[in-house]
């Protein structure tokens, strides 16, 4: 006789950290443990970090009620030569994982992966069951190219029961290069806190620039199409370019690109925000961007943001990428700046009310909830019976 999911447990081998900003892992995972117990499985402790990590945390920890985190403790580092070594770790670092399962009441727990960077404690594991969930194209990022990054994805694709993409363009990328079919599963937002916190006040130093207010809000790395906000800000100096989020870049061609930017004078880069925050600045911005360079991993996202801008009601135009399709014409797409110019002035004209509640009802409809219960139907119907 099988035995039901919610016995079973999820390991969700995932990157989470709760203080910082929250992606599709935090908010699905939150969720998904209101229908299964579900521990997520972080990475072990670097060989150099051991000494300082000895007495730092226990292997496990709860986070929320059927919630927890687990960690491999620091005397199972991560170790990488020699070869027998390291699979001398990752299997005493599987034993310990499953015993610690075992200890929640886990019985043949799924192994749910979110990054290739999982593959060989994966396989060490060995589960019965094993879910990917791919939320970015990994290979296209900044240096990817010497790590090995599709063969490690490929190997978790090809043993995986169920595969899930965030966008279109990912499920048929990981279609084309695996043979395997994936299920698309769109981002979302989490409505109710976003309008609650978008109607708290204008942020003092957001109150303080010129309208119109055209924004970005992200973070900030090879992804950003730096060019293309430079071409606003030049081609409109009435407009005020916001940016907003932390600067994560990796090469400092694109790091130096967009110190140019920021130093033009009507664009305000004003850096991150605390997460609870970010909705008060959504709401205080005319118009919200998407601006993606599409020569590498950018043009594969499904943009959460999107969701976000819609439950603020702010009207959203894009760089052209398939993503755009899924929002139900509520976001306009660009090309060279001059499209750029003439979709933020179609942006600025549709600010009454009606628009504005047809944005968010189209948010409404698309929560992080509502994606949970999409998750759960899928893992119910492929995997209820495994």
């Amino acid at each position: 006789m099988s035995v039901a999911l919610a016995d079973r447990g999820v390991l969700a081998f995932a990157d989470v950290t709760w203080n910082g900003t929250w992606y599709s892992r935090h908010q699905i995972l939150s969720r998904l443990a209101r229908f299964y117990p579900l521990a997520i499985v972080g990475r072990s402790v670097p060989l150099r970090s051991v000494p300082g990590e000895l007495f730092a945390r226990r292997p496990l920890e709860a986070v929320d009620r059927g919630l927890w985190s687990y960690r491999a403790p620091a005397i199972l580092p991560e170790i990488y030569r020699p070869p027998a070594l390291r699979r001398l770790s990752l299997a005493l670092q599987a034993l310990h994982l499953r015993r610690s399962a075992r200890g929640l009441g886990f019985r043949d727990p799924i192994a749910y992966v979110w990054n290739p960077d999982f593959a060989d404690p994966v396989e060490r594991l060995d589960p019965r069951t094993l879910v990917y969930h791919c939320y970015d194209k990994y290979s296209a990022y900044q240096g990817a190219e010497h790590t090995g990054v599709d063969d490690l994805e490929g190997r978790i694709v090809r043993r995986a029961d169920l595969v899930i993409a965030s966008s279109r363009i990912l499920a048929a990328d990981l279609e084309e290069r695996f043979g395997v079919p994936a299920v698309q599963l769109p981002h979302g937002v989490d409505f109710e806190w976003f309008d609650s916190l978008a109607r708290t006040g204008e942020p003092a130093d957001l109150a303080a620039i010129p309208r119109p207010r055209i924004g970005y809000i992200a973070r900030l790395d090879e992804r950003t199409d730096t060019e293309t906000l430079a071409g606003i800000a030049h081609a409109r100096p009435d407009w005020s370019i916001v940016v907003i989020g932390d600067r994560a870049f990796q090469s400092p061609e694109h790091g130096a690109a967009f110190e140019a930017l920021a130093r033009l004078p009507n664009v305000h880069a004003i850096g991150g925000r605390p997460r609870e925050t970010i909705p008060a600045y959504t709401s205080g911005l005319d118009v919200c961007l998407l601006s993606y360079r599409t020569d590498n991993w950018g043009r594969f996202v499904q943009p959460i943001k999107a969701y976000e801008y819609l439950a603020c009601g702010r009207p959203v135009v894009s760089t052209r990428i398939e993503a755009v399709a899924d929002f139900d014409g509520l976001v306009r797409a660009a090309d060279d700046v001059d499209d750029w110019v003439a979709a933020i002035e179609g942006g600025l004209a549709e600010s009454d009310e009606a628009w504005v509640e047809r944005r968010r009802a189209f948010a409404r409809a698309n929560t992080w909830d509502q994606r949970v219960r999409e998750l759960v139907a899928l893992f119910e119907s492929r995997l209820g019976g495994r």
